[in-house]
């Protein structure tokens, strides 16, 4: 059937006028693929995908444009390819470590079960610093965004949205559940909806400019924007007793996301080229569209703040044993505080925790991996394939892309 759907839309691409009809019928294809398989696979998987979408989908997304317009759109794209396989891959290795062990861990607990205490503290550690690094990412974002709206400090308003919805991460998983579901979707809807109204303003000779000294600049953005590692050991929860399909439930996410970000990243550098902005919503100068936008950018950025705080919120009671309400406390105000006292900018935000955080995350990912392997404690409902290949490939990826990024801020390239 699907077969059958593919050879239509090809069919009907090749009679296309113009790059917006043919966007059309790529979307439509996607739309009735997407239709079909919500009734063939059940409430939790599609669960799961939400939460890996609203999750994921966040300040990245935001971020894109702007890292593509350095280094040109072709280099751009090839990062973000490589950023969401390794990122894929990296969610898979953690969902599998995560069936391998009888208790409920964090990505942290697992590296201390197995790789030792200073290995648990370690990836405590770099959680946290991605994790934060994040959620001030989101903060930025959400301040400059109802700003560009209806004016005003964007200090304030930061604060506001923090008051707002830091409460629904005390509550737990179903709060956190509903939201996602419903703010997923409108996520989704409004970047393929923005991103094809972008269209009607598409100029090709945007997506022609390369910069060889900045082809990795993207890279820092690319990871960040793909990383979804840290929800996996929730995931596992969400889908309870239908944990056979949680491989598939983070491959069909994680694609998603990618899909949705060379879109919403193709409509903008098309658009604007090299006058895109660090917030690729705040490019739109006036008018309805600029309203839109930055709905858009309030809606990408609530979801994620929502569910990341809610991960490290469970790190500190399922790995530490925290008592209520500490673990809620530091999940959420440390990022606020840090906003309120050094107000970063999003974009160091957002290469900091991918470069760095997120590269040195995948290499203890693989070695967990390889130890779980040999310890675990339960049968896994999927393995990874290929053996070790996958995460010597990993490594190299990381490693290159901490030693550009390193060379980058001290201002060596």
């Amino acid at each position: 059937m699907f077969l059958l759907w593919w050879f239509r839309a090809q069919n009907s691409l090749f009679y296309a006028q113009s790059p917006k009809q043919s966007c059309f019928i790529v979307v439509k294809f996607f739309i009735i693929v997407f239709s079909e398989l919500m009734f063939k696979m059940g409430r939790a998987f599609w669960s799961a995908v939400a939460a890996i979408i609203g999750t994921t989908i966040g300040a990245g997304v935001l971020a894109l444009p702007y890292a593509f317009s350095q280094s040109g759109y072709a280099f751009g794209m090839l990062n973000l390819i490589i950023a969401g396989g390794a990122s894929t891959f990296m969610s898979l290795y953690v969902g599998e470590v995560a069936l391998r062990t009888k208790k409920v861990s964090q990505l942290s607990g697992l590296a201390g079960k197995y790789l030792g205490a200073n290995a648990k503290k370690f990836m405590f550690g770099l959680q946290a610093l991605s994790i934060y690094a994040a959620l001030m990412a989101y903060l930025i974002g959400i301040g400059v965004s109802v700003s560009n709206l209806i004016g005003g400090p964007q200090m304030f308003y930061s604060t506001i949205f923090f008051f707002v919805f830091a409460p629904i991460v005390y509550f737990g998983l179903k709060a956190v559940e509903a939201s996602e579901a419903l703010l997923s979707g409108v996520k989704v809807l409004m970047a393929i909806g923005l991103s094809l109204i972008l269209f009607s303003s598409f100029k090709p000779e945007n997506l022609l400019f390369m910069d060889s000294s900045k082809a990795l600049f993207p890279y820092g953005a690319s990871l960040f924007a793909c990383l979804s590692f840290s929800l996996i050991p929730n995931i596992e929860r969400i889908m309870d007793k239908k944990k056979r399909d949680m491989g598939k439930a983070i491959v069909v996410g994680m694609a998603l996301c990618v899909c949705i970000y060379a879109l919403f990243t193709t409509s903008f550098i098309g658009a604007f080229g090299k006058n895109v902005q660090e917030i690729a919503t705040a490019s739109f100068d006036e008018g309805w569209l600029k309203v839109v936008a930055d709905l858009f950018a309030l809606v990408t950025l609530t979801t994620p703040f929502i569910t990341l705080s809610w991960i490290l919120k469970d790190i500190f009671i399922y790995d530490y044993g925290w008592p209520r309400p500490w673990p809620w406390v530091f999940a959420v105000f440390p990022p606020l505080l840090i906003v309120l006292l050094i107000n970063p900018s999003f974009i160091q935000a957002v290469l900091v925790s991918g470069a760095y955080a997120g590269s040195l995350a995948g290499i203890m990912i693989c070695l967990i991996t390889l130890q779980a392997r040999k310890k675990g404690e339960e049968k896994p409902d999927y393995v990874v394939p290929w053996g070790r290949k996958p995460m010597a490939a990993l490594i190299v990826v990381f490693l290159v892309g901490m030693a550009y990024t390193t060379l980058q801020l001290l201002g060596l390239l």
